[in-house]
């Protein structure tokens, strides 16, 4: 190893990579929150394992206690949603912490169960803390009651409480069901630009706000108008211009509460606490609503500078280490300045991109399956970062070429059980490594594109598996030889074309997703004997 020039490559990558993640981590200012506190908070107690729809589930005290203690100092209201499992401790707690309450009562489609919600609700309903009844949320969305069920239970709620009360669905809801609104105090809207049918960027979405308001006081001249639920997720996949992160999510929050400041404008954000259960329903963007994670950890403060990554030292690190094992491990070679400088740069990307896939799985894990399949797809990154400096490494190695990494290669061993010389079993667990990449990456993409709306985008999945295809076409010139693999190409380039369809080119995250199938495809398509550009001779 020449040690200057290696030294100096490193050093080169280093400070690219350093300036990168940098400049991914800076801080962004943003309005500060005026007063520092907050109007009302949704609050669900939920933690992790705890799922509202468990019939034995019942939240213990201390729980709800420790919780309120914590979102006191931070709003002057909490919202609920039911009075049972444990939830009816909520009213005394809040008066105790200085609180007021929006009291909850979650309404379904069997009467008797909704009876029994509204019995609960009026026990706890102490006028005091308690400032209106939310008798159900969202019923008409979820089609699980009529308009006039739905009336019929406001009319069982009335005749128990002089409390002021009301019903909460998305703006659409109370348009098509006007009838509603006569049998309410004030209607209770919500308004989230992330999950309308046309999804709104952070950059619109005050405008959007405003516009849906104007438009429900045009409706219902005269009325009292609560914004029940806004706010903006913090992590999770991208629908069009809406991004999710926590930089997102704090703008939109600042800048939504100094806009309803100066309009005096009541509000309630959803949500306090991260509920881990929503991941189920709503993929990984239902889980990070809240302003606090599941851990209780605070994602942003009420007032300074937010930034994306704090942590970004910890990528880069990650990156020098993989870049100094390759060197070390490689290096002795006489490999050329700008063989190594690529080895270096390997490693600073094999190791943000096993970072960034690391949050990924991180956000989305819910249970131990979750975290199996992330885990065994992170084992698929790594071994895709370690054969990529391979093949810049060792171009001329007999282990490259030994065997070739495609389907019918595989099947030999496996079905036939053929048994493998020494010098083709990296050959076979490279085929392995291929095989099981390109069918997780087909699954993916047509589940994507089928059924997307709660899917995450596994772009850092698959991007190094995808420079491992092209090194080996570019530098190596090996075609594919199964006809598995051809149709795998094929599909995965049909998923970019339609994904793209259904996504829109607004969507940049959908647009990287789609270009890192279209790297792993274009490889294992059949150019009947076209050479390597790098290995073209004219």
């Amino acid at each position: 190893m020449r040690v200057l020039p290696t030294a100096l490559g490193w050093l080169f990558c280093c400070v690219v990579a350093a300036l990168f993640w940098r400049y991914v981590g800076q801080s962004v200012d943003l309005p500060d929150v005026p007063p520092g506190r907050y109007h009302c908070l949704s609050y669900a107690p939920f933690r992790d394992g705890q799922v509202p729809y468990n019939p034995d589930l019942s939240i213990p005290r201390w729980q709800i206690e420790e919780d309120l203690a914590q979102l006191a100092p931070l709003t002057e209201c909490v919202r609920t949603y039911s009075a049972t499992r444990g939830l009816e401790a909520v009213v005394d707690v809040a008066a105790k912490q200085g609180l007021h309450v929006l009291l909850g009562t979650w309404l379904g489609p069997e009467q008797e169960t909704n009876a029994k919600q509204i019995a609960a609700t009026l026990a706890v309903a102490r006028p005091e803390v308690v400032q209106g009844i939310v008798v159900g949320n969202e019923v008409l969305l979820r089609k699980e009651l009529s308009a006039d069920q739905l009336i019929d239970n406001l009319h069982q709620m009335r005749a128990g409480t002089a409390l002021p009360i009301t019903y909460a669905d998305v703006w659409e809801s109370w348009l098509k069901n006007p009838q509603v609104a006569d049998h309410v105090d004030f209607l209770t809207i919500h308004i989230l630009p992330y999950w309308e049918d046309e999804p709104v960027g952070v950059p619109q979405a005050l405008v959007h706000v405003q516009e849906i308001l104007q438009k429900m006081r045009a409706a219902f001249p005269g009325r009292t108008i609560l914004l029940g639920e806004t706010g903006w997720p913090s992590a999770g996949r991208s629908r069009q211009q809406a991004v999710p992160g926590v930089v997102e999510q704090a703008r939109f929050i600042r800048e939504f509460i100094a806009m309803t400041t100066r309009q005096a404008v009541p509000y309630n954000l959803i949500e306090a606490f991260d509920q881990p259960w929503k991941s189920f329903q709503e993929g990984t963007v239902g889980s990070h609503w809240g302003l606090f994670n599941a851990a209780r950890h605070v994602k942003f403060s009420v007032t300074g500078p937010v930034s994306a990554l704090p942590n970004w030292p910890v990528p880069w690190a990650l990156g020098m280490l993989f870049s100094l094992f390759f060197l070390v491990r490689y290096g002795r070679q006489p490999l050329a300045f700008g063989r190594l400088v690529s080895l270096s740069a390997t490693g600073f990307l094999g190791g943000g991109v096993a970072f960034w896939r690391w949050q990924q799985v991180a956000d989305a894990s819910q249970n131990n399956w979750d975290w199996a399949l992330g885990l065994a797809g992170l084992g698929l990154l790594l071994m895709a970062t370690l054969m990529v400096a391979a093949v810049l490494a060792n171009l001329s190695g007999t282990w490259l070429t030994a065997m070739p990494w495609d389907m019918a290669a595989l099947r030999q061993v496996l079905v036939r059980r053929r048994r493998l010389r020494a010098e083709e079993q990296a050959g076979f667990y490279a085929g392995l490594l291929q095989a099981a990449t390109l069918f997780s990456a087909t699954v993916t993409a047509l589940s994507l594109v089928m059924d997307g709306r709660y899917r995450d985008f596994a772009s850092a999945l698959y991007i190094l598996p995808a420079l491992l295809l092209w090194s080996r076409w570019l530098l190596l010139g090996l075609q594919t030889q199964s006809r598995m693999e051809v149709w795998l190409g094929i599909l995965l380039v049909g998923c970019a074309v339609a994904g793209t369809w259904v996504e829109l080119p607004v969507n940049r995250e959908a647009m990287v997703w789609h270009g890192v199938l279209v790297l792993l495809a274009l490889p294992l398509l059949p150019y009947r004997r076209l050479r390597s550009p790098l290995n073209r001779q004219d």
